[in-house]
């Protein structure tokens, strides 16, 4: 088979197939065969019918069939001989197809970066590791201790910051009503020092039963740019007031909210919980580094298309997740621009990463056997209480294995380019840990 490559463009490859006609010929013989043993033809009896005329009735059913089958293995076979990996389907043009003569084709695709690797064992990149101190132990339970929070009802009191206020509200922008700010029998929870600070700070001395009129300037970094930086009208009515009780912290709390004996108790498990996403957060860092340091010591240009696609398909996955926790992203096409505009580090980040990984998987012949998928399989399959072959068929179908083996060849290559740079370990200062936050519960 003869395949030649030319670039149309940046990050754009035009692939020439030539197909020999003798594969023409042998796949032909075969589809006439397996066409003999099953064709139907009055007066003949089943897989005796005549060769030449399966040949008059079905040359070229079969010239179609065997044709189409064999330009798309061609195009898979040309892009594994010249290591192109593409990132879109191909546009086939071109295609000359005679019987008995060699299949000629074209295959446009867009293809990710090549990159020529170097020696990765002078690269050094510093881990940084988080000790939890009493102090972070406190600050996560402070927090546990504001999640379960309770508010009870106040007598004749304004609103502070922290109550609790059910409301009525809405917004109106040069006298025409927005309609995300018009919301009623409204719970709202009374921050300052949130994105709507200047609107809370308007509610503070309002009592149950008022109605106001309130002037609020939106801050510039509103995620609806239709309202940010103006000012809005608001229209609001109190219904309720409620203030914040904080329980004590002693073993009933532990009790109440971890389900342990004693204060005691609760704090080794969030110091436990505490070092667990530490860990976490550490190792994602530092691969981070690791990618970077390799990426700065092999750069390459990423077309603006390809860009521009890994940040479309960023966004549009981020915006599923976000909607389905009830996160509303805006509406106008300026704002959609903006969400995705600044999603744009993250997709070169993501392509400069996939390319790199590939390069050295390739280089040092890293590969994913079947044998390590099942085992794999087999952990989920053991967390979600089901059998590996059911687990296995169900994930076949939905077209899982792929990205399961994807993402084990991802791990193989970054463990051996960790295996491979130089590490310098280094404890996390108290400067930089300052303005970390706790765990989750």
């Amino acid at each position: 088979m003869n395949v030649e490559v030319e670039e149309v463009e940046p990050g754009v490859k035009k692939i020439r197939i030539e197909i020999p006609a003798n594969r023409l010929e042998e796949e032909s013989e075969v589809a006439y065969r397996n066409l003999g043993k099953r064709v139907k033809v009055p007066g003949f009896r089943k897989g005796k019918v005549p060769r030449a005329m399966i040949e008059r009735m079905y040359s070229q059913d079969v010239l179609n069939d065997v044709a189409n089958r064999l330009i798309s293995n061609a195009y898979v076979e040309a892009i594994k001989i010249k290591h192109l990996h593409p990132v879109n389907e191909p546009q086939i043009e071109n295609v000359r197809v005679e019987n008995k003569q060699a299949i000629s084709f074209t295959a446009t695709v867009e293809v990710l970066p090549q990159v020529e690797l170097g020696d990765i064992s002078d690269i050094e990149v510093v881990r940084k590791n988080r000790e939890i101190t009493d102090e972070d132990v406190q600050k996560e339970l402070e927090r546990i201790r504001e999640v379960h929070a309770q508010f009870a009802g106040v007598d004749d009191r304004p609103i502070r910051e922290e109550d609790l206020v059910r409301m009525d509200f809405e917004g109106k922008v040069d006298g025409e009503s927005v309609p995300s700010l018009a919301k009623t029998d409204q719970h709202i929870r009374i921050h300052t020092g949130d994105i709507l600070k200047d609107f809370y700070t308007a509610l503070i001395g309002l009592k149950e039963g008022e109605e106001k009129d309130l002037k609020v300037s939106m801050p510039n970094e509103y995620p609806d740019p239709a309202i940010a930086g103006k000012e809005v009208d608001f229209h609001v009515k109190i219904y309720d007031v409620r203030e914040k009780i904080l329980l004590d912290l002693d073993d009933d709390f532990a009790v109440q909210v971890g389900d342990k004996k004693t204060l005691d108790e609760l704090k080794n498990q969030i110091r436990s919980e505490l070092a667990e996403r530490a860990k976490r957060e550490t190792d994602q860092a530092f691969q981070k580094d690791v990618m970077g340091r390799l990426a700065e010591k092999h750069p390459f240009d990423i077309p603006q298309k390809l860009i521009d696609r890994n940040a479309d398909q960023i966004a549009h996955n981020m915006e599923h997740t976000l909607q389905h926790g009830g996160i509303k992203l805006p509406e106008s096409e300026e704002g959609r621009q903006k969400f995705v505009e600044g999603l744009r580090q993250n997709a070169i980040d993501s392509i400069r990463e996939e390319v790199l990984i590939q390069a050295v998987s390739e280089k040092e012949g890293i590969r994913v056997e079947p044998e390590e998928v099942d085992a794999e399989i087999s952990v989920y399959a053991e967390k979600m209480g089901e059998s590996l072959d059911v687990l296995k068929k169900r994930l076949e179908k939905e077209g899982a294995i792929g990205r399961i083996a994807r993402d084990l060849l991802i791990k193989k290559t970054y463990d051996f380019i960790q295996s491979k740079v130089k590490i310098k370990e280094e404890p996390i200062s108290p400067s930089e840990s300052a303005g970390e936050t706790g765990a989750g519960e």
